[in-house]
């Protein structure tokens, strides 16, 4: 097929990781594969058979996006087009219409913010859900319920190149306000505190962003009292395969998705939510809501350093737990599991699509 994927923004974060890893993974089947975004340093990283176009959307000029697109389609004899993002899956769905080809969006959020207007839900052909949750919401919309599918994003494997260290622990996310609030809490709260009961305790930080200069100077400080405890690793396109050398990993949604993939034992939290460690006994329920750890009280000091102590001081029965899991991750949480079932969303909206005479 020729395929156009469309997302507002290509830069840090989990939807354009996704958008990028896609992209690649059709390119790789045989696909043509289209990708209309802003510029940012997810584009270094996508095959080159993809072909990027660079496109600054924006609210400000939305109907010259909408038919910039319709002129591209028809010009590259598009078959289906795919938004993720508030704008790009609207733009997306009004070209398409124009253009009369099926349309897929993938809600990477929440129903009510990356779908809002009713004229565009009508118009989509099939919607992917990335979270139990929001299949829950779009279940009961009269126009998406008889055509959405939950698709986990799923992440790159990478060869095992990296042996865990022991008492290393990992975070990886843009370094925003949100993400931010938790790592400084870690840095500044938990870190020093483990620190007396685990001498060899150290933090590996994964990411950047406009938060990044707060950070360095916490970071800074914990190592001037505990040296060489707290190391900011920047931003990587391979988080995965940085997990790898990470004793516990601290994370949730896609960064949680990478560790597990990776084979780390992996603690469910965020700015919202502190869960539990990922085991047996509760990875189907994280897993549906995107390994975010839903219904759980907002992170604490005592409480982190509480489950961190708890993981050091059980070790071994949690890494048990995490091998048993491996091969349902596997089978769950990689590109290729997410592929197979995108490609079969493709079929049934192209399907669908003809059926009804467009």
């Amino acid at each position: 097929m020729n395929i156009l994927l469309i997302i507002k923004n290509f830069s840090m974060g989990g939807a354009e990781t996704h958008v990028r890893e896609l992209a690649n993974a059709l390119a790789e089947q045989g696909h043509k594969v289209y990708l209309v975004g802003r510029d940012g340093n997810q584009k270094q990283q996508l095959d080159k058979r993809v072909q990027f176009v660079p496109l600054k959307l924006g609210d400000i000029g939305y109907v010259y996006f909408v038919f910039w697109l319709r002129r591209f389609i028809k010009r590259h004899n598009i078959q289906l087009v795919h938004g993720h993002q508030r704008m790009a899956i609207s733009m997306g769905s009004w070209a398409a219409r124009l253009t009369r080809v099926p349309c897929v969006a993938t809600i990477h959020g929440q129903l009510k913010h990356d779908i809002r207007s009713r004229a565009v839900r009508k118009q989509l052909s099939q919607v992917i859900c990335v979270r139990d949750e929001t299949a829950r919401q779009v279940a009961q919309c009269e126009l998406l319920k008889d055509k959405s599918r939950v698709i986990l994003n799923g992440v790159s494997e990478y060869p095992a190149i990296h042996s865990s260290e022991p008492f290393h622990i990992m975070y990886g996310s843009r370094h925003d306000q949100r993400h931010a609030w938790l790592i400084l809490l870690l840095i500044k709260d938990v870190i020093p505190r483990l620190k007396a009961r685990f001498p060899q305790l150290k933090l590996t930080v994964w990411g950047d962003g406009k938060c990044h200069d707060e950070i360095a100077a916490a970071a800074s400080q914990c190592n001037q009292q505990f040296s060489q405890t707290v190391t900011l690793g920047g931003y990587t396109t391979k988080l995965g395969q940085e997990y790898q050398a990470a004793d516990l990993v601290i994370a949730c949604a896609r960064s949680a998705m990478d560790a597990l993939v990776a084979g780390r034992v992996t603690l469910a939290a965020n700015y919202h939510h502190l869960g539990d460690v990922v085991s047996e006994q509760n990875y189907q329920r994280l897993k549906a809501n995107n390994f975010e750890a839903k219904g759980y009280p907002k992170p604490d000091a005592q409480t982190l350093i509480e489950k961190i102590s708890d993981y050091f001081s059980n070790r071994d029965a949690y890494q048990t737990s995490m091998a048993a899991l491996q091969s349902h991750i596997l089978a769950d949480l990689t590109v290729r599991a997410s592929l197979a079932s995108t490609l079969t969303v493709y079929n049934d909206a192209m399907k669908k699509h003809h059926h009804e005479g467009n």
